[in-house]
This record gives C-alpha cells, sequence and structure tokens, in this order.
C-alpha cells in the first residue's frame, strides 16, 4: 500500500493513502459513540436518582445509590464505553497530530523527526487537504486494477507522495520521473558516475498486489537493502511470510548489498518485487 502508515488489527487491513481518511471517520465516529453512550448512561443514572429524589423523597445521596443499583447495566455500559471511548478519542487525536505535521505512525513511533525537519510537511491546511485528495482520486480513479504512474498536477518536494500517483522523490531535479515499472536500459550507469550524492530514494514494495512506498534516508542507503527496507518491512508479519527472492528493475537483486547500489536514477522510484515462497513467478 502506498504511504504505508500501520496494519490496524482490529480491522484487519494494512492503513495508508487510500483509506486513511475513512480510517480517521471511522476512529472519529467511534469516539462519538462511545461518548454518546457514556452520556445516555450518566443521563439514566441521574433521571433515576432525580425521580426517587421527587417521588420517594429519599435524600440526594441515597437516591444516587438506589438509582445505581436499579440501573446497574447502565453504568456497567457507561464504565466500559468511558474505558474504551477515552482509548479511541486518544487515538482520534494522534492521528489528527499526524495528519497535520505529516507523519506516518510508523514515522511517530521511530522519532524520525525529532531531531531534523520533516521533508514532507507542507503546513496544516496542505497536509490535511493532500488527505482529503488520495481519498477523492483513489475514490475516483480505482478500477479493480490501478497503475502507477507519474503526476505533475501538484509540485513535489523531497520524498513527496502526491494522490494514487507518484512524482519525483527529489526536489528541484530535472525532468518528472518515470513510472517505476519502466525497464531500466542496459547501458544505464551506475550510481556513483551517473546521479552523484543521493541524500534519499524512493522504494517501491510490490508484494502480491500489495504496494508499499517508502522514502530511505542518506543514512538508509548506506545499510544493506535488507536491513534497510525489507527486514523492516516484514517485521510487521511476525515471522509469518518468507521471502523465496527479490527482484529490483527486473533483476534478482544481492539484498546485502547497500540500497544505495539499486538506485539508478534520481527521479525514477525502484521498483523491487518480493516473491514469497510458494508463488507463481512469470
Amino acid at each position: 500500500m502506498l504511504k504505508f502508515d500501520h496494519y490496524c488489527v482490529f480491522i484487519g487491513n494494512t492503513v495508508g493513502r487510500s483509506n486513511y481518511l475513512w480510517f480517521l471517520c471511522f476512529i472519529g465516529l467511534t469516539s462519538f459513540g462511545a461518548m454518546y453512550f457514556v452520556g445516555f448512561s450518566l443521563f439514566h443514572v441521574l433521571h433515576l436518582a432525580g425521580r426517587l429524589e421527587r417521588e420517594v423523597g429519599h435524600d440526594a445521596g441515597v437516591a444516587m445509590g438506589k438509582a445505581v443499583g436499579q440501573a446497574v447495566f447502565s453504568v456497567v455500559i457507561g464504565i466500559y464505553f468511558a474505558v474504551m471511548g477515552t482509548l479511541v478519542t486518544l487515538l482520534f487525536l494522534l492521528h489528527c497530530y499526524l495528519v497535520s505535521t505529516a507523519q506516518t505512525t510508523y514515522e511517530f513511533m521511530r522519532g524520525a523527526w525529532k531531531k531534523r525537519h520533516n521533508p514532507f510537511d507542507r503546513g496544516l491546511r496542505a497536509n490535511w487537504m493532500a488527505v482529503a485528495l488520495d481519498a477523492a482520486m483513489n475514490r475516483s480513479q480505482c478500477d479493480g486494477n490501478p497503475t502507477i504512474e507519474t503526476t505533475t498536477s501538484l509540485p513535489a518536494r523531497a520524498g513527496e507522495y502526491v494522490g494514487p500517483k507518484i512524482s519525483s522523490p527529489l526536489e528541484g531535479r530535472a525532468g518528472e520521473g518515470l513510472p517505476a515499472s519502466c525497464p531500466i536500459a542496459e547501458d544505464t550507469p551506475p550510481i556513483a558516475a551517473a546521479v552523484g550524492r543521493v541524500t534519499s530514494a524512493e522504494f517501491q514494495l510490490h508484494i502480491g498486489d500489495q504496494v508499499v512506498s517508502t522514502t530511505l534516508t542518506e543514512k538508509m542507503l548506506k545499510k544493506s537493502l535488507h536491513k534497510a527496507l525489507i527486514d523492516p518491512f516484514l517485521k510487521q508479519y511476525k515471522g509469518k511470510m518468507k521471502i523465496a527472492k527479490v527482484i529490483v528493475d527486473g533483476e534478482q537483486a544481492d539484498v546485502t548489498k547497500p540500497a544505495a547500489a539499486f538506485v539508478r536514477h534520481k527521479d525514477r522510484a525502484v521498483s523491487m518485487h518480493l516473491v514469497r515462497l510458494g508463488d507463481q513467478v512469470s
């Protein structure tokens, strides 16, 4: 999934570009529903206590105690939704903060932007507009067989993801980039000679019908492809997924090489296919 945020065990699905807005709506409505049930339970107990005061003549303390005893189901429901609603509300507020600062859950947990500027942050309004546009464009263009291609509809910054399409991962570079699926010419020069120093590079992981797009920093590019990209991706599956081989731009890759060795073009995302054990390779 493009712009992978996290895997949610409660909905049994990954959360990313195409469904992040709907995930926000889901947890927001869940939070509102929990608060409604808490309010309704509290109203029921207070209303019952008021009736006991007026009709039976109990004082406030006795009336409240009897009301709690008579409406024990409402009390249990209220306590349950108070606890769960608080957790969901905190989750909703956290994701509102992440959208406002243009971070993913993975980046936030790792503290990726604590000591340096976040290149994806375009400001509060633009960050929220990007999430809304991602959802709108995915809804209008998803036809069951989506393709990934370049776009010039929005200005691209370093590592910026635009809609269900991909813009150049580097800012201020010539050219608009090429589709991730474009083959690399045989005479493509090595990175050191053709690209020079690369401070970041975009990688797309294809596994089955799932696509995960991520940007590696200069520090991560120095690590092996396995440690920089494949191992963090597989950790979410907790050892349940086994990879038979890795195909990078149409050729089987040696994952012990630095990730930078696979960046052949400064304006093109590196297309990487993870072939699982048992998968048929065409």
